[in-house]
């Protein structure tokens, strides 16, 4: 048995090793230790960062965690985009394309026609500008020819200012792009 002393050094040292294990890099994420394949750094119009995009690749698609902070609150479209750049030459990150569609279908999670490999459920927005989600991307691969985010000329996640109806094209009425990040290996 241990006494008040030893107590109050043993709980100090147990919550400095718990603080250092769990050090966070903004979004709870800790820096110790891989947990994702890839990773998109999120940015605004403005450049200004916005979050994050974590990927882990599965043996038949990938899993997105999504945690970003800033936005505009409500529902918002998130895709992947085909080609890997967040320039923004021709205003709200164009540059980045149109869907990952190696498949040619169109676009929309409830179009019989559809979906696109970039197309992915929407994401909610909090009142305080944060977002915290998970998302199931299947079919997509980090490097396979077509379906890979790393893959040729590589992918973006992009965000708009609106919900996606999973069913218009080509964008499902999302709107404007708000946000943009290039998928990168960590």
């Amino acid at each position: 048995m241990c006494g008040y002393r030893e107590f109050l050094t043993l709980t100090a040292a147990l919550l400095l090793s718990v603080g250092t294990a769990v050090a966070d890099d903004h979004d709870g994420e800790s820096r110790k230790g891989k947990n994702h394949d890839a990773v998109a750094s999120m940015v605004n119009a403005g450049g200004e960062r916005t979050g994050m995009i974590r990927v882990q690749e599965g043996p038949e698609g990938v899993v997105l965690r999504v945690s970003l902070k800033g936005l505009p609150p409500g529902w918002k479209a998130i895709h992947i985009h085909e080609k890997g750049t967040c320039d923004d030459h021709h205003g709200g990150f164009t540059d980045s394309g149109g869907h990952l569609d190696p498949l040619d279908r169109q676009h929309g999670l409830l179009n019989d026609e559809g979906p696109e490999l970039g197309d992915l459920p929407n994401i909610w927005v909090h009142e305080d500008g944060r977002v915290k989600a998970e998302i199931y991307a299947p079919g997509v691969t980090l490097n396979g020819e077509g379906s890979g985010l790393l893959a040729g000329d590589g992918t973006a996640f992009v965000i708009h200012e609106g919900p996606d109806d999973h069913r218009t094209q080509p964008i499902g009425g999302a709107g404007s792009r708000i946000a943009c990040g290039v998928v990168r290996q960590p």
